[in-house]
């Protein structure tokens, strides 16, 4: 069994991502280009039509149950961030872990992109790693983040000078504990705080690299100031999107 640190430090995930992995995209961090995105999943078309009943088994988790408590997320998801984009299942390549979303894949009937939740990353969560279940959701929440960051046009303004993206992750990381808060403002037993300790314990210290994610203070801060948006302020998305951007952009490197 791998302890957890060795699993912290060998990780690939988009919301909990260490930088420099061979899953991340080299220019944009975990945010991926269309042919970037369609090379990592395979040019995958086995959708999670989380809109819908119907859909075959082989497009799910395996797992009927957290199907159900997933698409209700999902649909929760595009009514809060405002956006509908394709959402799929992917098998990552040997052992890595991964969630990527990408701004420049449409379909017809969604219309905002899309984002790929690795079944790896997935299987390591529902045994209670990385915030467990509660952690998907914010998985997800962090992943839509960079959806609309797309649709709204300020991920190139988050950018830095270098090139670096650690701003637009933290951005997706506010818009995260904001939707955690809303968790827990609908069901007070929601751990909220294990949520933001994941997204902490995940910080990086690679300052010079392209991909860097932002601190382990910077990270959990980042959720945190999310969070009170929506648990304590009420804000509305809106809201919040701008004042996560304000946060964001003021965040300085830390090395």
């Amino acid at each position: 069994m791998l302890s957890r640190r060795h699993i912290l430090a060998g990780l690939c995930s988009c919301a909990f991502c260490q930088p420099g992995q061979a899953e991340s995209s080299a220019k944009g961090g975990c945010y991926l280009t269309a042919d970037e995105f369609k090379t990592l999943t395979d040019g995958s078309k086995e959708s999670f039509d989380y809109a819908f009943s119907g859909f075959d088994k082989r497009r799910r988790s395996g797992d009927p149950d957290f199907d159900k408590a997933l698409a209700i997320t999902l649909l929760k998801l595009t009514d809060t961030f405002q956006i509908l984009p394709d959402f799929m299942f992917y098998q990552e390549k040997g052992s890595s872990m991964n969630a990527v979303a990408t701004g420049s894949i449409e379909r017809r009937d969604r219309p905002d992109g899309a984002v790929a939740y690795g079944l790896n990353l997935l299987g390591l969560q529902k045994q209670g790693e990385l915030g467990g279940i509660p952690g998907v959701i914010a998985v997800c929440a962090h992943e839509f983040g960079h959806v609309v960051q797309m649709k709204r046009g300020t991920r190139a303004k988050l950018v830095t000078a270098s090139g670096q993206v650690y701003r637009n992750e933290l951005h997706a990381d506010y818009l995260a504990g904001y939707f955690v808060g809303l968790k827990k403002l609908e069901n007070t037993t929601f751990p909220a705080a294990e949520v933001a300790l994941a997204v902490y314990s995940l910080g990086d210290s690679s300052f010079e690299s392209r991909g860097h994610h932002g601190t382990r203070e910077q990270r959990g801060e980042a959720v945190r100031q999310g969070f009170l948006r929506s648990h304590r302020d009420h804000a509305s998305f809106d809201e919040a999107f701008e004042s996560g951007f304000k946060y964001a952009q003021s965040i300085k490197r830390a090395g």
